[in-house]
């Protein structure tokens, strides 16, 4: 056999193959198909029947077609909207315990007086005292030493002390009847008592060494009652006057003996 018949009759084998396997395969590919189009009513069936039911039930509790369809999405937006409000309601639990815990909101409930006086408070307590008062000063009752007063009255004081350094209420040797130069000192003293009504003073008479020591004290409370005695006279209630006699036991110098700066009369605040 020659070349070129070989090739016609291989030629006609693949033909005659191709042909075989068309015929063999071609009726089962159409079987698939047509189970494909057979299932495919099934599921639409399966879908009528759950609406079917559906419908069956909703005639059996008397309730239209339309009502339900509208309750089943009413549930789920009800649904959906609870979540949500779940979700918002959580922030606002926060911002309420940040806005509880906050300083600001707690110092806006306490009322401003008393913050205010809180404050001065403070303020007071953390302000070194001006002017101490001494140890061997007496204070009865409600009197209080300087330092334990306010502020203001410290600086008060201090301006009372300068006014009596620089015109001091003078006594004639082992006397204590004022003169009229000190008048004029006890006179302005009174001034400053009517400008503030509500404070107490002390009047305190101190003398020198010389001599013995119960005559000094007894001197220097005379001049201490004196002068109390002058203040009245200018206006000043006597239940805001206290006179007290330290006799030579505060000197301003230790000399041991005659002291011009040692016989003197302090008007001392005790009560503001």
């Amino acid at each position: 056999m020659s070349s070129e018949k070989k090739v016609v009759f291989l030629f006609l084998l693949l033909i005659i193959l191709i042909v075989s396997c068309v015929y063999y395969h071609a009726p089962k590919m159409v079987q698939s198909e047509d189970s494909n189009l057979i299932n495919q009513p099934t599921k639409i069936a399966i879908v009528e029947d759950n609406q079917d039911s559906d419908i069956k039930k909703a005639e059996e509790n008397n309730i239209p077609i339309s009502e339900e369809n509208n309750i089943l999405e009413n549930s789920e937006d009800t649904k959906i909207s609870d979540s949500l409000e779940k979700k918002e309601d959580i922030t606002p639990i926060e911002e309420q315990v940040e806005e509880d815990t906050s300083p600001k909101e707690a110092l806006e409930k306490i009322p401003e007086e008393q913050v205010q006086e809180n404050v001065e408070e403070i303020e007071e307590k953390a302000v070194e005292p001006l002017i101490i008062t001494g140890k061997k000063y007496i204070r009865e009752g409600n009197e209080k030493p300087i330092e334990e007063l306010s502020i203001k009255t410290q600086e008060l004081q201090l301006e009372i002390n300068k006014l009596v350094k620089e015109k001091p209420v003078i006594f004639k040797r082992a006397g204590y009847k004022t003169t009229k130069k000190s008048d004029i000192t006890i006179k302005q003293i009174a001034d400053i008592l009517k400008q503030y009504p509500s404070i107490r003073i002390e009047i305190a008479g101190h003398t020198d060494a010389v001599g013995a020591a119960k005559m000094n004290q007894q001197i220097s409370l005379a001049r201490a009652q004196s002068v109390r005695n002058r203040l009245i006279s200018f206006g000043i209630s006597s239940k805001r006057l206290v006179a007290r006699g330290y006799g030579e036991n505060i000197p301003l110098e230790n000399t041991g003996g005659y002291s011009k700066i040692n016989r003197r009369v302090e008007f001392n605040i005790i009560e503001e």
